[in-house]
């Protein structure tokens, strides 16, 4: 008997027993009313069916329900193959990952850890704010075997009160993973989903683990020529994959709360479809920013060397920098090739090779004559440097947007005051 159900004959014996407390007799309704009450528990039936588990539409969804020590939830699994693709780049690999993902990921613990170690966690949520209010009602998971398939399993609460169940499967999950990979997981899944385990009071075994958040990585890397970097977005520009059919993120909240008033199975077995790509597109998107981190001519847009010779900077790996910008000026033109040769410059300086610093801030001028910046380097160096007094003084004089009417103008003074000395 459902709990509606009891809840209901709890409440008719009670009413009974008070009548013959009362008057020692039953009333009986008035004529007609009898009918309305058994259309209104004919109408409960209905909704109690639909809601329950293995109901119409619930009986449409993939996966099985799986029993647990809090209950049952619903567990689809799909085993993808070794040569399966996310457009034109195989999710396989993301084995051959480890030390340009720790060094774009700026956690050298990476590079020590197995691919095969790696979980892939991307949720679906009753809202898109977080919050405690928030569930997330479809967690998806997925890990690479050691031949390179993908194996993803998706935990899904037909209703919130699956959710504990849900939660055990996934602690299950994150105890044997070595670290975890998400798109944002680290400002929205991860917080979410600790939520739910303290809401639970559950020991969430994941929350000390190594995070790879390829958000954060995409956005240095390709800021400088993709303005939008959702995972859809970088799907389409950088691993060639369009979706097609793909329901809206923002619409999944709504689909999900239709479900739960009884609504089709459809729209959430597109939500698992959407929650898989997003799994896959992880693991290939991961082993692309591996491979252009690592091999300079994998690189098809110059503009993205300076994202990976800024991220290589940051991890301390200067000989990784240098290739990228390297590359970078030689295929780049326009404000790209002034950057990366700014930032070679830069880098030179600080390894104190001062010549080649020079020779970089000079070819800035030979195309960008008037470049305030290399001007007031080039005034710094002749001072300083090679004590070219004439040179840094008409250097300094085209310095003044760099560092301001005063500073430049101090500059110049104190150059030509030194210059003065020296000719006398």
């Amino acid at each position: 008997m459902s709990r509606l159900k009891s809840r209901l004959a709890r409440r008719r014996g009670r009413s009974r027993e008070q009548s013959e407390r009362e008057g020692g007799a039953t009333v009986e309704p008035r004529s007609g009313s009898s009918d309305v009450i058994e259309q209104l528990r004919r109408r409960m039936e209905r909704v109690t069916a639909e809601h329950a588990p293995g109901s119409r539409g619930r009986s449409e969804l993939p996966g099985q329900p799986v029993e647990t020590s809090r209950g049952q939830v619903l567990v689809v699994r799909e085993a993808y193959p070794p040569s399966q693709l996310h457009g034109r780049e195989p999710v396989a690999a993301f084995l051959d990952t480890g030390p340009g993902l720790a060094a774009l990921g700026r956690d050298p613990r990476l590079s020590e850890l197995p691919a095969t170690g790696a979980l892939f966690l991307d949720t679906e949520t009753t809202g898109l704010s977080g919050g405690t209010g928030t569930l997330p009602f479809l967690v998806g998971v997925g890990s690479l075997t050691e031949d390179g398939g993908f194996e993803l399993v998706q935990l899904l609460c037909r209703e919130p009160a699956e959710e504990p169940a849900m939660l055990e499967l996934l602690a299950e999950q994150l105890a044997s993973a070595s670290y975890l990979v998400t798109f944002n997981g680290r400002s929205f899944d991860m917080p979410l989903v600790n939520t739910r385990f303290v809401m639970n009071r559950m020991r969430n075994p994941g929350h000390a683990l190594p995070h790879l958040d390829l958000l954060h990585v995409a956005r240095r890397i390709y800021g400088r020529r993709l303005s939008d970097r959702s995972l859809g977005s970088l799907e389409a520009a950088v691993l060639g994959f369009e979706r097609e059919g793909d329901i809206p993120g923002h619409q999944i909240p709504r689909a999900y709360a239709e479900f739960l008033r009884g609504g089709p199975a459809e729209p959430i077995a597109a939500v698992l479809e959407h929650n898989a790509l997003d799994l896959l597109a992880l693991a290939a998107l991961g082993a692309v920013l591996e491979r252009v981190y690592n091999d300079p001519r994998a690189v098809e847009h110059a503009a993205d060397h300076l994202g990976l010779a800024t991220a290589a900077l940051a991890a301390g790996e200067e000989a990784a920098a240098d290739r990228h910008l390297a590359q970078a000026w030689d295929t780049a033109g326009g404000d790209e090739r002034r950057i990366a040769l700014h930032m070679a410059a830069r880098q030179a300086a600080r390894q104190k090779r001062y010549l080649r610093a020079r020779d970089l801030w000079l070819a800035i001028l030979e195309t960008e004559p008037d470049d305030p910046q290399a001007h007031l380097a080039l005034a710094k160096h002749f001072e300083h440097r090679e004590k070219n007094l004439a040179l840094a003084l008409s250097h300094a004089r085209r310095a003044v947007e760099a560092e301001g009417d005063e500073a430049a103008a101090h500059r110049a003074a104190r150059i030509e005051r030194k210059k003065g000395t020296s000719d006398e």
